[in-house]
């Protein structure tokens, strides 16, 4: 029986899709003054992930039940074994998963001044002037 699924997760998931037993085990190697940002490790594989801030107290488990889903979900993101978490560059996991969540790329351009690149599915802007609050 394997106990965790780590190595099947995407760079960047929802902690909302995590077990609650699961997210509950999960050991706390760091975090950040006010607990902006926390990370952590499976005592089953050993990946480490970062977790964003819970809407609801910081805590790991009351994200994955009832908590309300906003503009920008609760993730967990992988954290590579050699990286330095300090200077670990979240950005292209959070985009890779906004395109995933949004229904990938569509078809027009987007409409930030000077931009030549694809926007959302379903949006005016591309995946980075979306991340970066242009919208």
């Amino acid at each position: 029986m394997r106990l965790c699924d780590c190595e099947q997760r995407p760079a960047a998931t929802s902690l909302y899709d995590f077990p609650e037993a699961w997210v509950d085990s999960l050991h706390l190697l760091a975090e950040t003054p006010h607990g902006r940002r926390r990370l952590l490790r499976c005592p089953n594989c050993g990946q480490r992930w970062q977790l964003d801030p819970d809407p609801r107290n910081y805590s790991p488990s009351s994200a994955l039940h009832g908590a309300p889903r906003d503009k920008w979900p609760c993730l967990a993101l992988k954290v590579p074994r050699d990286a330095d978490w300090d200077h670990f560059d979240e950005r292209p996991a959070r985009i890779a998963y906004l395109i995933a969540s949004r229904g990938g790329i569509g078809s027009g351009r987007c409409r930030w001044r000077d931009c030549t690149e694809l926007a959302l599915h379903g949006s005016a802007y591309c995946p980075e002037h979306t991340y970066d609050g242009v919208p």
